[in-house]
């Protein structure tokens, strides 16, 4: 079968990153920390806990997560199976994780045990298509994925997406109406990063830190930084002091905010005096 399009896929990006930079740090959160090997046996672990739960190239795939690293690992494990991911906001409302589920025709939900653990538990109840429900942890009701992922034997990475497949299904802020899901190929972020790359001011040495939620902005901004196999530091929310706590413990070179964000910073001078920030060398809002 011929292909309109060609070159390279989310799939390849995440594969290429683990095996050029295989030694690098490439993640860490509050209680993990992964070098770009370390990380590509988790990738490797949920696509083994993925294909032995019954999913397939072209199945849908939503996470209902903090900032952690899994989180990032099942997303990566889903762009190298060709999965079709679907981001829900932590903060968004019952009603519009439920919707948003249904409407994506998501075949498996990864929720976070504890804090979403309900979230979960109830879009299941509402959603009748939802097929499977997965957790970071345990839920009853639940396949703990972190568990499982302990025990199986790491999927080789050999990338299964194309160009012109639905990597992202990622909904809209629903201002002037219900959400709608914007398809997003392969072909579309691989573009975006490469962008991304070339026409911002990247420090030579990139460390990133993410304190606002990955299933958005700030986790799209993770994939140049892997294209240069840069650092991510994940923070779970944002709190003055545990960022700029963050930022001289980790040397952060790079951050991504929002502008209130920004103005929390710059209001909360002698929290920031009693932190070294002098490693900032871009911000991104």
């Amino acid at each position: 079968m011929a292909h309109l399009h060609s070159g390279g896929t989310m799939g390849a990006l995440v594969v290429s990153a683990v095996a050029r930079f295989a030694s690098r740090p490439a993640v860490a959160d509050e209680r993990t920390r992964w070098t770009y090997a370390e990380l590509g046996e988790a990738i490797g672990r949920f696509i083994a806990v993925f294909r032995a739960v019954g999913l397939e190239k072209g199945d849908a795939l939503s996470i209902l997560s903090s900032n952690r690293a899994e989180s990032w690992a099942a997303i990566c494990a889903a762009m190298v199976m060709g999965l079709r991911y679907t981001p829900l906001h932590p903060l968004a409302a019952e009603d519009d994780h439920a919707f948003i589920v249904e409407d994506a025709e998501i075949d498996a939900l990864v929720v976070e045990a504890g804090r979403f653990a309900p979230r979960g538990l109830a879009i299941q109840a509402r959603v009748q298509s939802l097929k499977h429900l997965l957790a970071f942890g345990p839920v009853e009701g639940a396949r703990d994925i972190l568990a499982e992922a302990a025990g199986v034997t790491p999927a080789p990475l050999v990338d299964e997406s194309r160009v012109e497949d639905i990597a992202w299904l990622a909904y809209t802020g629903g201002t002037t109406g219900r959400s709608k899901g914007v398809m997003i190929p392969h072909r579309a972020i691989t573009t975006m990063t490469a962008i991304l790359v070339a026409d911002w001011d990247w420090p030579a040495d990139i460390r990133f830190l993410a304190a606002t939620p990955i299933s958005h902005a700030a986790g799209v901004t993770v994939y140049p930084v892997m294209l240069r196999g840069g650092f991510t530091r994940l923070l779970p929310g944002f709190e003055v002091e545990a960022y700029c706590r963050a930022i001289a413990e980790e040397r952060i070179t790079t951050v991504f905010l929002v502008p209130t964000l920004i103005y929390s910073l710059i209001d909360a001078s002698g929290i920031r005096a009693r932190h070294d920030l002098s490693s900032l060398d871009m911000t991104v809002y």
